[in-house]
């Protein structure tokens, strides 16, 4: 929920995962990257505020909606991803995760305890996958 919003206001569970993982930040630049300068992304509290270049701005109340606002953009710039293995370091006993799987796994998955462990552009790849089918 939206601590500042009476009553509050549910938070999609993608987006709290970025809240959690404390990568937000790091999510909306590599979204904004991925645009290829055709859109400007905001964060506004709890939401986003995506820009074109022709001035339209769009409020997007959860982090799939600013990752298809992108998409729907043009096809979105994927130079900006790092080389394969090289964002995902030694975890879980040397054995890399499937980015993919876990980014599913989050889709689904409450989101108290023990939560998979994404870097920002493992994150921002999977949902921008998972936006464009």
């Amino acid at each position: 929920m939206c601590a500042g919003c009476s009553g509050g206001r549910p938070v999609s569970r993608l987006s709290g995962y970025l809240n959690l993982a404390g990568i937000k930040a790091d999510v909306t630049r590599l979204l904004e990257r991925a645009g290829g300068g055709r859109v400007r992304i905001c964060v506004f509290g709890d939401r986003w505020v995506v820009s074109s270049r022709t001035g339209r701005q769009q409020v997007a109340g959860d982090i799939g909606s600013v990752a298809r606002a992108v998409a729907g953009s043009g096809a979105p710039d994927w130079s900006w991803l790092p080389p394969a293995g090289a964002s995902a370091g030694d975890r879980n006993g040397g054995r890399q995760p499937d980015p993919d799987a876990e980014f599913r796994r989050i889709q689904h998955a409450p989101l108290h305890g023990e939560l998979p462990r994404l870097t920002a552009a493992e994150f921002t790849a999977c949902l921008l996958r998972s936006v464009l089918g």
